[in-house]
């Protein structure tokens, strides 16, 4: 099957890279569009980061949600005193 490009730049853009790297035009297109396809396949899909978002927001609520078991202050809770050791 033919591919037929009728863009001026991405003609010369193949055709140059070819050169470059001492391959045929097709070589190098198909190289450049399969390193392409695996980026984009790599890329998490349109709305993936809002989902996940969601999911953090819940888990969130959730934790703020419970009960606090220790009001101490964090410090009280490790053991230093007012001059930062452990006593």
């Amino acid at each position: 099957m033919a591919l037929n490009i009728k863009n001026a730049e991405t003609e010369k853009l193949a055709r140059e890279l070819a050169r470059r790297r001492r391959q045929g035009i097709t070589e190098v297109v198909t190289e450049a569009l399969r390193r392409e396809l695996e980026r984009e396949r790599r890329r998490p899909p349109a709305g993936a980061a809002e989902v996940r978002l969601r999911r953090i927001e819940a888990i969130l609520g959730r934790h703020r949600a419970r009960p606090q078991r220790d009001t101490r202050p964090p410090d009280e809770i490790i053991g230093y005193n007012e001059s930062g050791v452990f006593d």
